[in-house]
């Protein structure tokens, strides 16, 4: 049977958040050939850099949190993307407009990314 929070801890080490797999690693859980696999190249120096920025899998989680509450506002409000992060930064004055700003633009990024074109 799979163990898909077995497959959750690997894939966050493997993008860099390594925090999962300890925790697990010192409340005594298994060991499966993967995590076994993963430490012995990690212990090695072996593991392939990633190229681009290194971001962790919960910045990349909390950004998409972020962007879906804007897109839920504007859909609500039937308002502009411009608007709804407007109305974003009166709900979270904490946040920073231009943080916001590259969070709307990456997703705009990568959604046109994923599009396939035909060929």
């Amino acid at each position: 049977m799979v163990d898909f929070a077995i497959i959750d801890i690997l894939w966050r080490a493997m993008d860099g958040e390594v925090e999962p797999m300890a925790k697990h690693i010192e409340a005594g859980g298994d060991l499966p050939p993967d995590f076994r696999a993963f430490l012995a190249a990690h212990l090695r120096n072996e593991l392939p850099k990633r190229p681009g920025n290194k971001r962790t899998f919960s910045q990349v989680q909390m950004e998409a949190g972020i962007v879906s509450q804007i897109r839920y506002i504007m859909r609500i409000m039937g308002c502009s993307a411009y608007k709804a992060q407007k109305l974003y930064l009166q709900m979270h004055p904490s946040m920073n407009e231009e943080t916001l700003k590259t969070y709307w633009k990456k997703s705009r990024r990568r959604a046109k990314n994923r599009v396939s074109k035909p060929v």
